[in-house]
């Protein structure tokens, strides 16, 4: 599996590049893990959407917005202790959120320095979705900071094989001051 780690440069070029378009607000997604028991836990996120509901007006079954279309290869074990990593920022437009996805195109685990492959059962296909609500007002930026739980998220299967049924929450959602 190729690893692509971003660093704190990439943090830093990604903060400098936040701004809003007229009508718009941005979102910035960035990745954590809590602290795990393996020696790595590696995953090859694709796509991270938002269900958009729209504003109170909208009647509509919403539709789903990518914010990040290919978030890369990340050690999840890397992503600990308040380090994150930047998936991406996407405008969005001002309504309401109700659900995020995310696709997850490969995952392996290293226990006693063995490569195991997890297997992820539908997230590589239609993704793994889970529920959270929020608001995006226009020319507004917001930072969401996922808390992957790799620790949580492994489990062993009898046959000796490992399953990846992720828990994943929201850490952190708020707008950013606009003096910094």
């Amino acid at each position: 599996m190729k690893h692509r780690f971003l660093q704190i440069a990439g943090f830093l070029l990604a903060m400098a590049g936040c701004g809003t378009s007229v009508g718009n607000g941005v979102m910035r997604l960035e990745l954590t893990d809590a602290p795990g028991e393996y020696e790595s836990v590696n995953v090859e996120l694709g796509a991270v959407q938002a269900h958009y509901l729209g504003d109170s007006e909208d009647k509509g079954q919403g539709r789903w917005i990518t914010i990040v279309a290919d978030g890369g290869a990340h050690d999840l074990l890397k992503l600990q202790n308040d380090v994150t990593a930047v998936l991406g920022e996407q405008q969005l437009p001002p309504g309401r959120y109700t659900e995020l996805r995310m696709i997850i195109d490969a995952a392996d685990v290293v226990v006693d320095g063995q490569t195991h492959k997890l297997d992820i059962p539908s997230g590589d296909e239609t993704g793994l979705k889970f529920p959270y609500l929020f608001s995006i007002e226009a020319e507004k930026d917001y930072v969401m900071v996922l808390d992957f739980d790799a620790a949580a998220s492994i489990k062993t299967t009898g046959g000796g094989e490992y399953k990846l049924e992720p828990v994943i929450t929201v850490k952190r959602f708020e707008a950013l001051d606009p003096a910094n």
